[in-house]
């Protein structure tokens, strides 16, 4: 029996555990009571096709059960909401306060298991669960029972033996892991299989957690517990057979090719080889061979294997250790190091002292390893993770979050590793996404506010633009546009009546919509422009594929940026999804001049009317712009000390008026000098 193909197994899991949820335990009682009626009747086809089909059914069912046993208790929820009500994956979001692309993770995970039990294979993590072994050893028992029950069913007789061979090999497993357990439980700490038998144990009981965390329940070096993984998996593994031993040998006696890799000695630089098979399509590095396959051997094999361990543990990000495998073996009576390299699920890989830049990340080439450019390490980030910016790899890795640890605090919430990895921010392979680079202070993407004089964009009254967290732009941009929207008195007799050019509500949530939905995988900068008679705000990315004008008008919200909108409406700056336009239209209901949504290809724009123009009535206007002083403070304030080129960027001026502005406020008193050349900077005088 063949294997199924990913996308027909992943089909095949989501109707299993559909008819799993919608069949209720009487009827299931019935179908297990029919099939033992028609077994009795195995010379009737009918009757036993019935009987065979009841099985697998029965089989399915168990497997879902098993699957849903070992999932958390929000998982379950989740598969429960999704697969026994029909709800959607935005409807379960907002009622798990947990983000869409977290659901879908969640979901691929469970159809994933569901799959892989289903066709009776065993992850690399469920062989150190006795549970799932037993389970499994339980349903390999009733899938072969079902063939065994009667000499006149035809089946395939090699798929068979291969069933009945992996129940024997599960039940060998199955005796393995119950012999470490009591191994550990009566093993001297003076025993030299003392820590083999502790770190097998550990990862029975925590069997998710990864090879770091064990290391320090077991108080062992990183280095150790890799190999006592790979030595107990290489013993237990399915798959190896002398077969399989032959042709790498055969391998070996051939140069080098796209998939081997030979060294003579041992050098820290082999690193990007063992990058470029991960990066690639896996192969394998002999240490010990010159590069025209004449064996010179390795002279201390247990040292080189020791010092290669720890340096592709320590110097390779995102861990590359489960996709490894190394050994020594004998080649022409000499000890030769085998490195054997699969390629990774976390691609790119790169070496850590490098980052993810073309001199840190490689590919193979034919027989050599080369470096991946800019534009392939972007591609191979979305095919490893998804068209999604936000759920990527950043690209720095050395980021800070000063202003969204200030918003948590303020909102008495968590900001440690955990709260993280929950928002997304740092991705499965321990690493930041797009998303924490978004909300860090190391922002690639900036917001632009430009204040124009009349109704065009000839002459500029003011402009700024602001950088660092998406939480920073908001907030300053909205105490910017704030200032700058003038307020309309009206005089009516002896009262004075005060209304502001716009509905502030409105104003907050078309820059909230510009922030979040825009596309990120542009570099361009989000725009708001103010005229006088309007308001412009500009964001990239158009409207999401799929959903048209018509639709969003309706009401009708699909996020591009899930993970995004979700940490916005955990900050409580966005009340619910899908709202904004709806908002933005309700307020301005009761006026002639009706807020305007465009969207054309890669660009959407909101445009917000000035309520005021044409007013017949007398007025007094009073705008409240914010002076370069004023700026220049903010900026101090946010900084702690800026310079002068601060200064040209903040007040788009030229060196000279910078200067001038700089040396007057120290005059005034302001702002203190500290010179030191080029790196003179400037700080508020307490």
């Amino acid at each position: 029996m063949n294997a199924l193909s990913p996308d027909l197994g992943m089909y095949v899991a989501e109707q299993t555990i559909m008819k799993r949820f919608k069949i209720s335990d009487k009827e299931r009682r019935q179908l297990w009571h029919l099939a033992d009626f028609c077994k009795l009747e195995p010379e009737d086809s009918k009757r036993y096709q019935t009987y065979l089909s009841l099985q697998r059914y029965k089989i399915n069912m168990a497997v879902v059960d098993i699957v849903q046993m070992g999932l958390t208790q929000e998982m379950r929820a989740f598969s429960i909401a999704r697969y026994r009500d029909g709800k959607s994956f935005q409807r379960i979001s907002m009622e798990l306060f947990v983000c869409e692309a977290t659901l879908h993770k969640w979901n691929k995970f469970i159809l994933q298991s569901i799959a892989t039990m289903s066709s009776y294979n065993l992850t690399e993590e469920d062989i150190y669960r006795p549970n799932v072994v037993r389970n499994m050893i339980h349903l390999l028992d009733m899938r072969i029972n079902t063939f065994c029950d009667t000499e006149n069913l035809k089946y395939n007789q090699m798929w068979l033996d291969s069933l009945v061979d992996k129940r024997r090999r599960y039940r060998k497993l199955l005796e393995t892991l119950m012999e470490v357990q009591a191994a550990f439980k009566t093993a001297d700490k003076e025993d030299r299989d003392y820590v083999r038998y502790q770190v097998i144990n550990e990862k029975i009981r925590h069997h998710n957690e990864n090879v770091s965390q064990i290391a320090g329940r077991c108080g062992v070096s990183l280095a150790t517990v890799p190999f006592l993984f790979l030595a107990f998996f290489h013993f237990l593994s399915y798959n190896e057979k002398e077969s399989e031993r032959k042709r790498k040998e055969r391998i070996m006696a051939n140069r080098e090719n796209v998939d081997v890799e030979y060294k003579r000695t041992y050098v820290q630089e082999l690193r990007k080889d063992i990058i470029a098979f991960a990066n690639t399509e896996g192969g394998t590095l002999y240490i010990g061979i010159n590069d025209d396959g004449s064996v010179v051997g390795v002279e201390d094999s247990d040292d080189t294997m020791l010092r290669l361990a720890g340096s592709l543990k320590d110097g390779i990000a995102p861990d590359v250790m489960p996709f490894v495998q190394i050994r020594a073996i004998e080649r022409n009576n000499k000890t030769v190091i085998a490195v054997e390299v699969a390629i990774g699920s976390a691609r790119p890989y790169y070496i850590k002292d490098k980052g993810l830049k073309p001199n840190g990340v490689y590919v193979r080439r034919g027989t050599s390893s080369q470096p991946l450019s800019e534009a392939g390490i972007r591609d191979m980030i979305v095919e490893s993770y998804g068209k999604s910016y936000e759920t990527g790899r950043s690209l720095n890795q050395d980021l800070t979050f000063g202003a969204f640890q200030k918003e948590m605090a303020l909102r008495n919430m968590e900001c440690g590793a955990v709260q993280m990895r929950t928002l997304n921010m740092i991705g499965e392979d321990g690493l930041y996404t797009n998303l924490a680079l978004l909300m860090s202070d190391q922002c690639e993407h900036t917001l632009k506010i430009a204040v124009f004089q009349g109704t065009d964009d000839v002459v500029f009254r003011n402009h700024q633009e602001f950088r660092g967290s998406l939480l920073s732009q908001l907030e300053e941009g909205y105490a910017f546009l704030d200032k700058n929207i003038a307020v309309k008195s009206t005089i009516d007799g002896l009262r004075r009546n005060d209304q502001r050019d716009y509905p502030m509500a409105a104003i907050r949530e078309a820059l909230l919509n510009a922030i979040i939905h825009r596309d990120y995988s542009f570099n361009g900068s989000t725009l708001v422009n103010i005229y006088d008679d309007r308001i412009e705000f500009l964001s990239l990315g158009g409207l999401v594929p799929g959903l048209s004008m018509e639709a969003v008008l309706m009401g009708v919200s699909q996020s591009r940026n899930a993970c995004l909108a979700n940490v916005f409406y955990r900050l409580k700056l966005v009340e619910s999804y899908g709202t904004g336009i709806k908002r933005i239209k309700a307020l301005y209901k009761n006026s002639e001049k009706k807020a305007v949504f465009e969207s054309a290809q890669g660009a959407f724009k909101a445009t917000l009317f000035n309520l005021n123009i044409g007013e017949q009535s007398e007025t007094v206007t009073s705008y409240q712009t914010e002076t370069e002083k004023e700026i220049i403070m903010n900026l101090v304030k946010r900084q702690g000390s800026i310079t002068r080129k601060d200064v040209e960027l903040a007040l788009s001026v030229g060196t000279t008026k910078a200067y001038s502005i700089l040396t007057k406020m120290c005059d005034e008193g302001a702002l203190i000098m500290q010179k030191a050349g080029k790196r003179t900077q400037y700080i508020k005088r307490q």
